[in-house]
């Protein structure tokens, strides 16, 4: 798991680094922000290196020696020293928030319940009558022996809010008390500073389920971004847009085909005609040449995962 907030040490950094480029600068941060949102340690695979430092694989190519000499490349996983002991006291920190937010929540959902079963007791029925005393019954003309009245049927369970075991909907009240404190504590890991990635994608399952979205497609959208290496941290970005978008079931739907057509091609889109290819920006031929999803949505406008570019790649719509 991954922590949203990287430390960043600037006098260690720059003291280390002098030697770099601007552009070796730039590929050696995205790769450490990339390790920190996946976890610690990334592929040592230089096709996925070059997207996450975001180059193309012959700039990759010509860069990798300069910034892999700030890295432990072993059994096929590169890490960095520095990063993972910063990583581990943020989880650590993060783990304790969350502790501590979970039994916050669970007092305040019992907190409710007490006042709502409070809310629900039936008061007595009072009557401006005054009580008529109860009349013994009269002999039976026959002389035989009186029966008693029959005592009147209690209430069924499922009618009573007190005495019975269920809600007036029907449904148990242990079972809507264990709810409400799941709600709240995925409030109170959303509400966290420190919260990793991974903890606010499982947090946001009731958001996504109050606005219709099926937790499924949310589930699914985290398997192919774990396909692609690229870790809990897109996910979490893509529900988060996909929350504030006006169809999120839509855009989310939306990511997952554009991810399963470039995860079952091998990262290998089918090529775009000559006519196609030349109307299209350079920034959008690059992506096709990297093997990147990127498809036209009207005139001058371009999909790639559920976010709309202009010609100039500058974001116009989720």
């Amino acid at each position: 798991m991954s922590a949203p907030f990287m430390p960043l040490y600037v006098g260690d950094y720059l003291r280390d680094t002098r030697a770099l480029t601007a552009e070796q600068h730039g590929a050696y941060l995205l790769l450490l922000m990339s390790m920190w949102n996946a976890g610690g340690e990334l592929p040592a695979d230089d096709r996925r290196l070059a997207r996450f430092a975001s180059c193309s694989p012959s700039r990759w190519a010509k860069i990798k020696a300069e910034i892999l000499g700030f890295f432990d490349v072993q059994g096929g996983v590169v890490k960095h020293k520095r990063l993972g002991a910063e990583l581990e006291k943020a989880q650590e920190k993060s783990f304790k928030r969350a502790d501590s937010g979970t039994r916050g929540g669970y007092a305040k959902a019992l907190k409710d319940k007490e006042a709502r079963m409070a809310n629900a007791m039936p008061l007595p029925c009072h009557s401006s009558e005054p009580d008529k005393e109860r009349e013994d019954p009269a002999p039976p003309p026959d002389g035989g022996v009186a029966h008693p009245p029959k005592p009147e049927a209690a209430p069924s369970p499922a009618s009573s809010l007190i005495g019975g075991s269920l809600s007036p909907r029907g449904t148990p009240a242990r079972d809507r008390v264990g709810a409400a404190v799941k709600r709240a504590e995925a409030e109170a890991v959303l509400a966290d500073p420190l919260a990793s990635a991974e903890e606010r994608f499982w947090a946001m399952k009731f958001r996504l389920l109050d606005r219709g979205v099926s937790w499924g497609l949310a589930v699914k959208l985290s398997k192919l971004h774990q396909a692609r290496g690229e870790g809990f941290a897109a996910t979490t970005s893509a529900v988060e847009k996909a929350l504030k978008a006006r169809g999120p079931t839509s855009y989310l739907g939306k990511i997952v085909s554009e991810l399963k057509r470039e995860i079952e091609g091998d990262g290998a889109l089918p090529q775009p005609s000559d006519g196609k290819r030349d109307n299209a920006p350079a920034w959008v031929k690059q992506a096709w040449d990297d093997g990147l999803a990127v498809i036209p949505d009207g005139p001058g406008r371009w999909s790639a995962q559920g976010v709309i570019y202009d010609d100039e790649q500058n974001e116009v719509a989720w």
